[in-house]
């Protein structure tokens, strides 16, 4: 069986295809890092040394979570309870059916008592989730921009998760505000 090659359409000259391999390797390499700036749409390009100071100096501003499994545990724990009241007390209030309620929380309510009912839980707080920045790039003029140092930049530092302990109040909140920006935007 002889199997055809398939061949995709590169639009990139023979030069640029070389320089973003090049990019490709300094970044695997850990020597450059680059990344999307903040609303701009701009792309920062840093030497790793600077990278790793700007993320230390951001992430020195927050509170160090004990991230051992018994701190994640007793953390995931305390957020989903807080969470769970939260859902009860706004049902207790008519804001949540109890459709909602199960979704979010897992609790069933029956003649004014709730029980947890078997099944899916809320996915779990991830320990070890990336943070990177979005570069203000914005608040700089095109002129500053091309002088400034970029740990000069302000960062609006990200982290991204999923699969944490709220994505069902996350779903919850989604599926209250996704008609109301619809008919927003309609308007």
């Amino acid at each position: 069986m002889v199997l055809e090659a398939s061949r995709t359409n590169n639009n990139l000259s023979h030069e640029e295809r070389k320089s973003l391999r090049k990019l490709a390797k300094l970044t695997e390499e850990r020597k450059i890092v680059i990344c999307q700036a903040d609303k701009d749409g701009k792309i920062a390009m840093l030497n790793y040394e600077d990278y790793d100071t700007i993320m230390a100096k951001e992430l020195q501003q927050f509170e160090k979570l004990d991230v051992s499994v018994e701190g994640c545990d007793t953390y995931t724990e305390k957020l989903r309870k807080d969470c769970n009241d939260l859902m009860v007390k706004l049902h207790n209030l008519g804001a949540v059916n109890d459709e909602l309620l199960l979704h979010v929380t897992g609790i069933k309510c029956k003649s004014n008592s709730y029980r947890k009912v078997n099944g899916a839980l809320p996915k779990f707080f991830c320990c070890n989730t990336p943070a990177y920045p979005l570069f203000k790039t914005h608040k700089l003029s095109p002129e500053n921009l091309l002088n400034v140092d970029i740990k000069g930049i302000l960062v609006r530092l990200l982290q991204s998760v999923g699969n944490i302990s709220t994505s069902r109040i996350t779903a919850f909140v989604e599926l209250i505000l996704k008609p109301i920006s619809t008919n927003f935007f309609k308007n």
